[in-house]
């Protein structure tokens, strides 16, 4: 699709990477917020670029929408602050602050066609008639809906109704836009679809976009970065690489894909690295050690599935053992097996064309390695939590 000259939003879209000197899209300072005996959001800090795509991830009732709420304006924090282009919020009503919302909902009108949906808030701002019409037909082209304007909501299909939405949300030029699991309600096809659209609109406005999601796959799609929540806390931010490679905690790591853990203590310390034995797996490991770590301390390692090898024969620097496949899970071009270490589970994702030539099947009795640099390693209190 070509890029259209778009001026609906400023300010224009920039490189989150060069920005040091600008003023932050969002900073929010020490916000803190309870329902009753419940906390909520427990001492918020975090800062958002300008022309950002920054995610608030986590599971149902960690903070993430009602953090989302307090930048709107619908909820005002017990503790902090929040400012937005460098200006504090505090006592400033939802109308009046300089964002946009799509919610799942989407709260489109459904007496109106889709060109007076997205003019409505234009017209509250009582913009000049010929603005609104330019504005309008402007964003329908960047939502390429520009066919469409006449049809009323009910004549559109439900992706075009999200397309609306967003395009009402982005034609009164918001300096930051949230939204609050707006495919929530989508089928898989339809969601990965308005996936790729919304990152293509973001790209060409320009605008900061706030998203909220419980889904990891569509956090890690969409974001230049993402904020893990846990229990209203900040748990790690950082890009999806960093979030999924180098989680800092085993929460992350596991609600960020599949992790298998292994408990052990160390057994020595060398130049190379830790050895650890793992007594649920009768088998010794060698991972890299860290500065506070002593012979006898009790630690925890993950290793993602997919860097676990399995075969009748295989090879890693860190760690072997042998288990039996109980289990496997046909995913197209990859395998799920799960293999019986002990009495221990292993996760391991490997292709269709390696179990098929291996002949891996449940019963066959298999090696398992993975290589030093792909264990992540935590402090047993982190596992335990």
């Amino acid at each position: 699709m070509p890029n259209r000259a778009v001026r609906i939003v400023e300010p224009p879209a920039c490189s989150i990477d060069s920005d040091a000197d600008r003023v932050a899209a969002l900073e929010i300072i020490e916000v803190s917020k309870r329902f009753g005996d419940n906390s909520i959001v427990d001492n918020l800090s975090l800062t958002v670029k300008q022309g950002e795509f920054l995610t608030f991830l986590g599971p149902s009732g960690c903070g993430k929408s009602t953090t989302l709420r307090m930048i709107a304006g619908f909820e005002q924090p017990d503790a902090g602050s929040i400012k937005i282009g460098g200006h504090v919020m505090t006592g400033v009503a939802p109308y009046r602050r300089p964002v946009g919302l799509v919610f799942q909902g989407l709260a489109l009108f459904p007496h109106l066609t889709v060109e007076e949906n997205i003019a409505f808030g234009l017209a509250v701002k009582k913009v000049k008639r010929d603005e609104i019409v330019a504005r309008v037909r402007e964003a329908l082209a960047l939502v390429d809906l520009s066919e469409l304007g006449r049809r009323r909501i009910q004549q559109i299909s439900g992706g075009q109704r999200q397309r609306v939405a967003l395009a009402r949300a982005l034609v009164t030029g918001p300096s930051v836009l949230l939204l609050d699991e707006p495919f929530g309600a989508l089928d898989f096809k339809l969601r990965r679809q308005m996936q790729i659209e919304l990152k293509r609109i973001q790209h060409q406005v320009g605008t900061t976009f706030v998203f909220v999601t419980h889904d990891q796959e569509e956090a890690m799609i969409l974001s230049d970065r993402i904020a893990v929540f846990n229990h209203g806390k900040l748990e790690q931010l950082g890009s999806a690489r960093e979030v999924y490679e180098n989680p800092k905690n085993a929460f992350v790591g596991g609600f960020l894909g599949d992790i298998n853990i292994f408990v052990g203590h160390v057994q020595s310390l060398e130049k190379n690295g830790a050895s650890l034995h793992l007594s649920e797996v009768s088998a010794d490991a060698l991972i890299v050690a860290t500065p506070e770590m002593k012979i006898g301390a009790e630690v925890a390692i993950s290793i993602r599935p997919e860097n676990v090898r399995v075969g009748r024969e295989v090879w890693g620097n860190s760690c072997l053992m042998v288990g039996q496949i109980v289990a496997n899970i046909y995913m197209g071009a990859t395998v799920r097996q799960s293999v019986v270490v002990d009495d221990k589970v292993v996760v391991v994702d490997t292709t269709a064309r390696h179990v098929q030539q291996q002949g891996l099947l449940p019963g066959t009795q298999v090696k398992l390695a993975w290589d030093l640099e792909d264990a992540i390693v935590f402090a047993n209190k982190e596992v335990r939590k």
